[in-house]
């Protein structure tokens, strides 16, 4: 990565999210202030381009912050160090977790004034989705409220769990807090897979104005059974009921066939679903020839077969476009953080930072397309653009 290229991240990050740099200005952490040479908001920073040059260890970011591109970036002094693994993590250790969520916030309101963190999905329709999930990172817990565009994914809550059996509750944590803030709700729809089947998370979406979407492969359900009988009565029926619609075709960004039957007026504990049963059959991998079926239930009974399906595989989106690719650039499920406190602080800054990396990618992407038009795409002709 050349030193062009991490000025020209910084830029975007200044001139594009204005309200994340106000928020980083404010920044503060349990440090003794008069011993610093590095201040919090540089520390926030540093984290950011960790992901960019997918720094994997605390120990080798500080490495980094030796060196004096780092002190350029940062605008610290050049004559002591900007900073150490140590200094990393005492900063963690005192830092005011509410602090970092209205950084989050902040990126979020301007990710999504840039469209950024809305479902294409060719209706007039706005939907905001996002995904509550939980996860392990090096022998932590946390839980994770993230928004998903299509190339973005933004956390805006990180809540710590002491065992798989505590995730839900720590999912509810999150919802109650962000019900007590001031704020408005910057999402429409929640997805979710079927740990949060139950009627609770109906309810709370009911409370809070969003719609939840639950994914669940529990076939026992009552509103599954009404499903399945409604798939076997009428999926190859000449006519269909007004309140189903069928359809089929192939995924081939995922690698299967699709069969689905939607009911959009199930009664179940006295709500109404909007439910889809999905079979796929995979064409290609280790799962070849293959078939499953899931079930997908939304309190929003306007969407779509397809668009319900389209959610369903969405929710995928935090681990695939997230916990995963925060593994491979910095080793976020790695155990040498040892303090939950620590590790909560620094992956949060991490998630932030892998929002604004996307973010990133996606402006880059969108010049290069621009400067395609006329021109013939050599190396040398892409590197001078991008450099201006």
């Amino acid at each position: 990565m050349t030193k062009w290229n991490l000025a020209e991240f910084q830029n975007f990050i200044h001139k594009t999210f204005s309200g994340l740099k106000r928020t980083l200005g404010r920044q503060q952490d349990g440090r003794d202030s008069s011993s610093n040479c590095i201040d919090a908001s540089q520390i926030a920073s540093s984290l950011f381009f960790q992901i960019v040059l997918g720094i994997n260890s605390i120990h080798q970011l500080d490495q980094w912050l030796r060196q004096n591109i780092a002190g350029f970036l940062l605008n610290t002094n050049n004559s002591q160090p900007a900073g150490s693994d140590s200094t990393i993590l005492q900063a963690a250790d005192g830092w005011n977790i509410d602090d970092i969520r209205n950084s989050a916030r902040a990126l979020i309101d301007q990710l999504s004034s840039l469209g950024r963190l809305t479902f294409p999905h060719g209706d007039s329709k706005t939907i905001r989705p996002a995904i509550l999930d939980g996860s392990s990172f090096g022998d932590h817990w946390f839980s994770v409220l993230t928004l998903c565009g299509e190339n973005v994914q933004a956390p805006l809550d990180l809540e710590p769990y002491s065992n798989m059996g505590k995730e839900r509750s720590a999912g509810f944590r999150i919802l109650q807090r962000l019900k007590m803030s001031s704020q408005s709700l910057p999402f429409t729809h929640l997805l979710l897979d079927g740990l949060y089947m139950n009627t609770n998370i109906f309810l709370k979406g009911l409370e809070m104005g969003f719609d939840p979407l639950v994914k669940t492969t529990e076939k026992t359900l009552s509103c599954a059974r009404q499903l399945q009988q409604d798939f076997d009565n009428y999926f190859n029926a000449e006519s269909l009921p007004e309140h189903l619609s069928v359809i089929k075709g192939f995924d081939r960004e995922r690698g299967f066939k699709f069969k689905a039957l939607q009911n959009n007026c199930i009664a179940w504990h006295g709500f109404t679903l909007n439910g889809l049963q999905l079979e796929i059959t995979y064409t290609s991998g280790h799962r070849k020839g293959k078939t499953a079926t899931f079930w997908v239930f939304t309190t929003d009974t306007d969407l779509s077969a397809q668009q319900l399906r389209l959610l369903a595989h969405k929710r995928w989106a935090i681990e695939n476009n997230e916990f995963k690719q925060l593994n491979e650039l910095v080793g976020s499920k790695s155990a040498y953080i040892q303090s939950q406190k620590k590790k909560h602080a620094i992956l949060f800054w991490q998630m932030v930072g892998l929002a604004l990396f996307q973010a990133f990618k996606c402006h880059c992407q969108h010049l290069v397309e621009k400067m395609k038009c006329g021109h013939t795409m050599t190396k040398k002709f892409l590197i001078e653009k991008i450099k201006m």
